[in-house]
């Protein structure tokens, strides 16, 4: 992991083996890309549970109200949006 998210030239600019630099951008990439797989993630495991599973309403409607509520907290927490961005959001 560490050697994918150092520049090329990082290594050589510290002689001490517990100093480990880090590029900014490769370091907010890999961040972006793990809020991505988990926000996908928590859109689609509703979808495969609907699909898979025979269960009644009242089951059905907890999933969705329940997976609406996940996606709205990991959404504020990710972003920082707005009361406002994150109701359209969510409602989309």
């Amino acid at each position: 992991m560490q050697r994918l998210l150092q520049r090329r030239g990082h290594r050589q600019q510290t002689r001490d083996e517990e100093v480990h630099l880090f590029s900014d951008e490769k370091v907010k990439f890999m961040a972006r890309l793990i809020a991505v797989t988990v926000t996908s993630t928590i859109l689609l495991i509703p979808v495969l549970i609907l699909s898979l599973v025979a269960m009644s309403g009242k089951a059905a409607s907890i999933v969705v109200l329940v997976s609406v509520l996940a996606f709205a907290i990991l959404m504020s927490s990710f972003s920082g949006a707005r009361l406002e961005g994150l109701f359209i959001g969510t409602c989309a």
